[in-house]
């Protein structure tokens, strides 16, 4: 049985599938604030801040870079760095209370 399903690719042999370009860099990292502290655990002064994916979602945390130790660990937004747009956009009823 031949399926008439077929895909975008297929369609077009010299347009790519994805209209977002292909990082330039070999392997992406996470930007690490430092942080004017000290490691508990270690006593170690190399504090950094960053948000991490771990067991509950995302985190936004400061730990030490000699021995991974958390120093606090604060619940960053359920999608981490993306945004929907339906978040973002006034409720309907709003703009219409504004109207009045």
């Amino acid at each position: 049985m031949v399926s008439d399903c077929h895909t975008f690719a297929e369609d077009s042999k010299e347009k790519p599938v994805q209209t977002f370009p292909r990082p330039s860099e070999e392997r992406l990292y996470v930007e690490r604030r430092a942080i004017d502290a000290s490691c508990p655990e270690c006593g170690g002064a190399d504090i950094r801040a960053y948000r991490v994916l771990s067991e509950g979602g995302w985190w936004d945390a400061e730990k030490c870079q000699d021995c991974l130790a958390s120093l606090s660990r604060v619940p960053a937004p359920a999608l981490g760095s993306y945004v929907p747009l339906g978040t973002t956009v006034p409720a309907v009823s709003a703009l219409a209370s504004e109207r009045r």
